[in-house]
C-alpha cells in the first residue's frame, strides 16, 4: 500500500495530499463535515516513521543485489523513492515523532475538514493502491497463511473502515477485480518486462479468483463470493470483537 502510494508520488501522478484525498474517499472514511477523517497513505507513513519506510526500500534493493530480480527501470523508481525519503530524514522530518514529515503535527492538514473540501475521488490514484492491497490479501489466503476473515478483521481493526479487502472484492465483483489485476499485469509487463517478479504474484492471485468465477462465485451480485449474501459475516454484530 505505502510503496504504491510512494511510486505514484515519485512519478508525479499526484501530490501526497491528492493521493491521500483519493484514498480517504475510496475508503469512505469521510462523508461530510461531521465525519472523523482517517489518514491516507502519507499520514500513515508519518505515523510509522519515514526512516522505517526508508529502511523498507533499502531491504528491497539489498534483496535485488542478492537475487537480481528487479529490472533497471523498477530499480530506478525504488531508488528514487528512497532518495526522496532520505531528503526528509536528513532534515530530521521523520513524521509524528519529530513533529513533521509529509504533514506537520500535532495539527496535520488531513485532520482539518477543509482538507477534503471540493475533493473528488481520483481512481487513477486510488485504484493502484487498493489493487496492491487486494493482490496481497489474496496471496495471504491462497498461500494458507491466514483466512479471509483474519485479513478483513485485521484491516478493519487497523484502519477502521466498515469493510475489509475481501468485502471490497465481493462488492466490486470478483470478475471485475480479476480483470483489473490482469490489466495491471499487462501494464507491468509492458513497463518492466516478463521477468518482473510481481507478474508471478498477480498470476497466482488471478488464478485464485478465476477458480471462484468458474464456480459462479462472483461476489455480492451472485449471492456468494468470499462471503455469503445478503448477510455477510463482516457486517454482523460481533465480527469485530
Amino acid at each position: 500500500m505505502l510503496g504504491t502510494a510512494m511510486a505514484l508520488y515519485y512519478t508525479s501522478a499526484g501530490t501526497h495530499q491528492e493521493i491521500d484525498q483519493a484514498w480517504i474517499l475510496n475508503q469512505k472514511s469521510y462523508v461530510g463535515s461531521d465525519s472523523k477523517i482517517e489518514s491516507g497513505p502519507f499520514g500513515m507513513m508519518d505515523y510509522v516513521g519515514l526512516n522505517v519506510v526508508y529502511d523498507g526500500t533499502q531491504g528491497i534493493l539489498k534483496k535485488d543485489e542478492e537475487e537480481g530480480l528487479l529490472r533497471d527501470q523498477k530499480k530506478m523508481i525504488i531508488q528514487g523513492i528512497a532518495n526522496n525519503l532520505k531528503e526528509y530524514i536528513e532534515r530530521g522530518d521523520l513524521g509524528i515523532k519529530t513533529g513533521k514529515g509529509f504533514y506537520s503535527y500535532p495539527d496535520p492538514e488531513f485532520l482539518n475538514f477543509g482538507f477534503m473540501e471540493g475533493a473528488t475521488e481520483n481512481k487513477d490514484l486510488s485504484d493502484p493502491i487498493i489493487n496492491a492491497i487486494l493482490k496481497q490479501s489474496i496471496l495471504l489466503v491462497a498461500d494458507g497463511i491466514c483466512d479471509v476473515e483474519d485479513v478483513d478483521l485485521s484491516w478493519m481493526l487497523t484502519h477502521s473502515p466498515a469493510i475489509g479487502p475481501f468485502g471490497i472484492m465481493d462488492d466490486r465483483g470478483i470478475d471485475l477485480v480479476s480483470r483489473q489485476l490482469k490489466d495491471q499485469a499487462a501494464f507491468l509487463e509492458a513497463m518492466f518486462g516478463k521477468d518482473d517478479p510481481e507478474l508471478d504474484e498477480l498470476k497466482r492471485a488471478t488464478d485464485y479468483l478465476d477458480d471462484m468465477i468458474q464456480r459462479g462465485e462472483t461476489g455480492k451480485k451472485s449471492g456468494k463470493g468470499f462471503y455469503s449474501y445478503p448477510n455477510p459475516a463482516y457486517a454482523r454484530d460481533g465480527f469485530i470483537p
